[in-house]
């Protein structure tokens, strides 16, 4: 009885197994999320990029190209073990549910249970060595990224570390000044070359009115939301004791308010006048730059008045004291001014 018991339960396990198992050992395609072809294709990439990376005369574009070739067999590397981890995890409950197999000594057990067995089993081998080669890829992989980390690192130490020549020399200066005066003559002409132009006058006249409108719908969206920002959630002085979140609060809407609002403004109208092509050449070069440094400006100082809020103690949402509030605000102010006016020029 004992093995007809034994024989039975075999049968019914094949009738619930076989759909389940059936892509499993008959269709590896299916099965098989990772194929040799795959994972070779990832290791000559990282060949060529190991390769390509021992030329200590790459450029900067080159090495940021390598970089995403890298991150690419990465990323793919990673999912992929991912996925046939997930496979792996299923042929293993197949698998398990048909019970350990017969001891010696045991009768053997049912053919159509020894063939799923044997299946499984080495679909279950094949999915192990895949998630194997996956892996390998990965950490590879990673391992290249970790060592082009390292080599900028070294390249960026060695370029604040180089010594470049004095600016008190007479030959900088030399070189220098007639540099100088070619680009304060371009910035003077720049304009003049612009507004001269016919085409572009004739753009002007067909499009003035779509500036017009630009402007007009910015301010009137823009200004009544700033003022309601202000008086809902922004500072007010006759509160002597706000809580830290009602602090923090203002100190996000002021910054708003006041810097990134008038902004948004002014870069919609930006944006209208390049995309009519308004502005081109060496001129629109000039404003594009200069709008997006400014609003960099205006956006930063209007947070750090607001952060430190100098005049209005209450509302600080730091433990500065007065003096240390405008000094602090007054230097990042400064240092902000001097980026956008660098960064512009």
């Amino acid at each position: 009885m004992a093995f007809v018991f034994r024989f039975l339960k075999s049968m019914l396990l094949v009738v619930l197994l076989a759909a389940g198992t059936s892509a499993l050992a008959q269709t590896p395609g299916n099965g098989e999320p990772l194929t040799d072809g795959v994972a070779g294709e990832w290791q000559q990439i990282l060949d060529r990029v190991s390769e390509r990376l021992q030329n200590k005369r790459l450029s900067e574009e080159d090495r940021l190209l390598l970089r995403r070739q890298i991150e690419y067999v990465f990323q793919e590397a990673q999912e992929e073990a991912k996925k046939v981890r997930e496979e792996a995890v299923s042929a293993a409950q197949l698998l398990a549910a048909l019970g350990p197999g017969p001891k010696e000594g045991e009768p053997p057990e049912a053919g159509e249970i020894a063939r799923k067995r044997q299946a499984l089993t080495r679909h279950l081998t094949r999915i192990k060595g895949h998630i194997k080669q996956a892996e390998f890829s990965a950490v590879r992989a990673e391992r290249l990224i970790q060592r082009m980390v390292k080599t900028q690192q070294s390249r960026l130490w060695d370029r604040l570390l180089k010594m470049e020549p004095s600016p008190l020399l007479p030959a900088v200066w030399a070189q220098a000044i007639p540099e100088f005066r070619e680009i304060i003559l371009a910035f003077l002409t720049a304009p003049i070359e612009w507004a001269q132009s016919d085409e572009l006058a004739g753009r002007w006249k067909q499009s003035v009115w779509v500036v017009l409108g630009a402007l007009v719908i910015s301010i009137l969206i823009g200004w009544p939301l700033r003022v309601w920002l202000l008086r809902r959630y922004g500072h007010v002085p006759s509160l002597e004791e706000p809580s830290y979140a009602r602090r923090l609060l203002a100190a996000v809407v002021e910054g708003v308010a006041r810097g990134l609002l008038p902004s948004l403004a002014v870069v919609a109208v930006l944006v209208v006048m390049l995309s009519l092509g308004l502005l081109d050449g060496l001129f629109g070069a000039i404003v594009t730059v200069a709008i997006t440094n400014l609003v960099i400006f205006v956006v930063v100082a209007a947070l750090a008045n607001a952060a430190f809020t100098p005049h209005l103690p209450n509302w600080r949402v730091t433990n500065f004291s007065d003096e240390s509030s405008k000094r602090a605000s007054h230097r990042i102010i400064a240092l902000t001014a001097v980026f956008a006016i660098t960064n512009t020029l």
